[in-house]
């Protein structure tokens, strides 16, 4: 049975398997939002009572539902069962260690809803130390290009083109949106009807 999109709901999809401490507060950013959410933390088969600790804390948030698999199952899958019971018109997919800040899925719901024709957005992501992650934009990883990665070719793609990486150069500019071939998995912002 396919849950019912909800216009201006965003679905929260975190899975977590053992991810640590740093799940509880990636739920806090979460439920610290403005935004109008649902949260559903699909569990893994974690045996490191963040899951516990979580309900515990958070259970009584109408927004968070708990599910739970008796086996670990990946990833992948456990996204597709949480998307399959969302409700809203927009997923957002998160890492159990990625923070949100408070206004990030308001300003996704604002970036996709004057760019109509975008069916998913990532996010620059960046570590504790300030740095931009390199999976945050990226290139197809066409076997040429992982070679000239790992060749350490790429490093001459300013002046040979045909020598570019997986990694894109640093932009010229601080854009807000920019196209890019392939983004971090550690938080996508899609549509539900991209996703299905």
């Amino acid at each position: 049975m396919r849950a019912i999109n909800e216009p201006s709901l965003t679905s929260v999809v975190v899975v977590t398997a053992n991810s640590g401490p740093l799940s509880i507060k990636c739920v806090e950013n979460v439920l610290a939002s403005a935004a109008t959410l649902e949260l559903i933390v699909f569990d893994n088969a974690s045996v490191d009572g963040q899951i516990e600790a979580i309900e515990s804390r958070f259970g009584g948030d109408p927004r968070l539902r708990i599910k739970r698999n008796s086996k670990n199952i990946g990833f992948g899958p456990a996204c597709n069962q949480a998307a399959a019971d969302a409700r809203g018109d927009w997923l957002l997919i998160l890492n159990p260690d990625c923070l949100l800040e408070t206004d990030t899925i308001d300003r996704l719901r604002s970036l996709a809803t004057i760019r109509p024709q975008t069916g998913l957005l990532g996010v620059r992501v960046v570590d504790f130390s300030g740095i931009v992650e390199k999976a945050s934009r990226r290139r197809d990883p066409e076997l040429r290009r992982a070679l000239n990665s790992l060749s350490g070719l790429s490093r001459f793609e300013n002046r040979w083109p045909a020598l570019a990486g997986i990694e894109m150069q640093k932009p010229a500019s601080d854009k807000e949106v920019e196209g890019v071939d392939a983004v971090s998995g550690a938080c996508l912002f899609l549509r539900r009807d991209t996703f299905n």
